[in-house]
């Protein structure tokens, strides 16, 4: 039987000035994760601080312009972290809205820079 891969939130992107620099930490993160152990599930914060899933950090700059806080793009879904640690999932902020496992998530890896993130 395959060993189940860990679901890993990979937080990325946010409103500092640093967004950039997330973006490219992201993309290294996500290259270097071993694919065979890890499913790596993209979450983008866009510069007006909103939550994205499904969105890469190399997209994130050219999907900003189109997003919508409430619903996200066709691409991405628009969703939130609840703060109840017996969840550990996203949740959408549209009702509709299915995600994939249920948003389900192992582990949050967040890979944001300066103001909102490390700072």
């Amino acid at each position: 039987m395959a060993k189940k891969k860990l679901r890993i939130g990979l937080v990325f992107g946010g409103r500092s000035g640093e967004h950039e620099v997330s973006l490219a930490s992201a993309t290294s993160v996500m290259a270097n994760l071993d694919s065979d152990k890890y499913e790596v599930v993209p979450i983008g914060i866009t510069k007006q601080g909103s939550w994205l899933l499904g969105t890469e950090p190399a997209r994130l700059l050219e999907t900003e312009q189109s997003v919508s806080v409430s619903t996200g793009t066709e691409e991405t879904t628009a969703v939130t972290l609840t703060g109840d640690p017996s969840l550990r999932r996203l949740i959408p902020l549209q009702s509709s809205e299915q995600l994939e496992d249920n948003g389900a998530l192992d582990v949050i890896l967040p890979v944001l820079h300066g103001t909102y993130g490390e700072d």
